[in-house]
């Protein structure tokens, strides 16, 4: 099968439709001299002449006539589907995927999308709200609203900020167990975690503590501390409010504590759709500083 370069096709084209190569070249902003190169690109691609030219006239050959016709078809419906390509990237549309922590997508996400729908409303947002790291492709996610560790090195990552956390307990508790002052002293306190072998990082050294509540889910891992069932680690705008109210205790403010970083992720890189790529500029320029 012989292959064409369509731009030299369109060519002929403008030149049948003009009546001269004078005219074509003028029209197109370009020498008459290129207009005739790219006529004879396309007669050798295809080994057939397609205009018969003559020192006063310039009109199609036959077999030019016949391919003539279809390629002005084949050309008016590239142009078309090219137009409508342009169009859907100036106009988000379709569904989008976001995952995201619980308390961070109820808390910080919600109004984010809400401002996103309201510029970009023919664009479907379906918010999955999981404590869980979800693998983005299997699952088919967008984008994902990740607090710790550095990602995957094959998603595209944007710095959110970072996440610091408190280790806190309630007035109720400490009254009966006693405040610790150092590491050594939280060791011998209960502790909510979230999972049996769960360690703290403190002054950069693991710490492993006596579970006395094991709670995945994080806010009622909050609830537990209130309630008085031993010692937290918890993010700090989750407990900030509780520390002012003076239902939990800030324990231990000389200890260094691991921060985690917050970053927005995708799997879409070379050609990433615009409702994405939409979506994270809006995330980075709203998601608040957890630090």
């Amino acid at each position: 099968m012989k292959t064409i370069d369509l731009n030299a096709l369109d060519v002929v084209v403008r030149v049948v439709r003009a009546g001269s190569f004078t005219a074509a070249a003028r029209a197109m902003g370009t020498s008459k001299q290129w207009v005739s190169r790219r006529v004879l690109d396309a007669e050798a691609a295809l080994g057939l002449p397609l205009l018969e030219r003559t020192t006063r006239t310039m009109k199609p050959t036959p077999a030019g006539a016949r391919v003539i016709e279809r390629a002005e078809a084949a050309l008016a419906s590239i142009t078309e589907a090219l137009t409508e390509a342009e169009r859907a990237q100036q106009e988000p549309s379709g569904q989008l995927r976001v995952s995201a922590p619980l308390l961070y997508g109820r808390q910080f996400l919600v109004p984010i999308i809400a401002e996103f729908r309201e510029h970009n409303p023919k664009v479907l947002v379906e918010l999955l709200l999981t404590d869980r790291r979800v693998s983005l492709l299997e699952e088919e996610v967008d984008l994902a609203i990740r607090v710790g560790d550095s990602p995957d090195s094959s998603l595209v990552s944007r710095r959110l900020g970072r996440a610091s956390l408190q280790l806190v307990a309630s007035p109720g508790y400490l009254s009966s167990a006693g405040t610790p002052r150092t590491i050594a002293q939280l060791k011998t306190h209960h502790a909510v975690l979230a999972r049996p072998d769960e360690t703290w990082t403190l002054d950069d050294a693991p710490v492993g503590l006596e579970p006395s509540t094991v709670i995945a889910h994080l806010e009622t891992r909050f609830a537990a501390a209130c309630a008085g069932l031993g010692v937290a680690l918890l993010p700090s705008f989750l407990v900030k409010p509780a520390v002012s109210a003076g239902q939990l205790v800030h324990l231990l403010r000389g200890v260094r504590l691991r921060t985690g970083q917050v970053q927005v992720l995708t799997h879409h890189q070379r050609s990433m759709p615009l409702r994405v790529r939409r979506f994270i500029d809006l995330v980075v320029q709203r998601a608040p500083d957890l630090s």
